[in-house]
């Protein structure tokens, strides 16, 4: 697992590299701002330093067949919500519009 116990760095590329290649996440929960971790069950997101360390346990205990359940999760997320084909889907989904609306009556494409 990838341990973050920083307060203020906020949702990082680290945590995407982690989960790409199947490393849950366990952080505090305001590093998780958007709450990505805890909806997508993609590690855990702490309160405090005692449920961080529980998260940790929690993780460590875990039978080979639902860690791996859980790494097959992160990248599965990562792929669908991160990778460069659905950002760049995103990305022209929100100029196409930009685009059309700029063009003027009479010039070319």
């Amino acid at each position: 697992m990838l341990l973050s116990t920083s307060d203020f760095e906020g949702f990082s590329n680290v945590f995407l590299e982690a989960l790409a290649v199947g490393t849950p996440v366990v952080t505090r929960r305001q590093v998780d701002p958007d709450s990505i971790v805890m909806r997508h069950t993609l590690g855990a997101s702490a309160e405090d330093e005692l449920t961080l360390s529980q998260s940790v346990r929690a993780f460590w205990d875990m039978d080979a067949n639902e860690y791996n359940a859980l790494a097959r999760r992160c990248q599965i997320y990562v792929k669908a919500n991160h990778s460069p084909t659905a950002k760049a889907r995103e990305l022209i989904a929100a100029l196409t519009p930009l685009v059309a609306k700029s063009k003027r009556p009479g010039q070319p494409v």
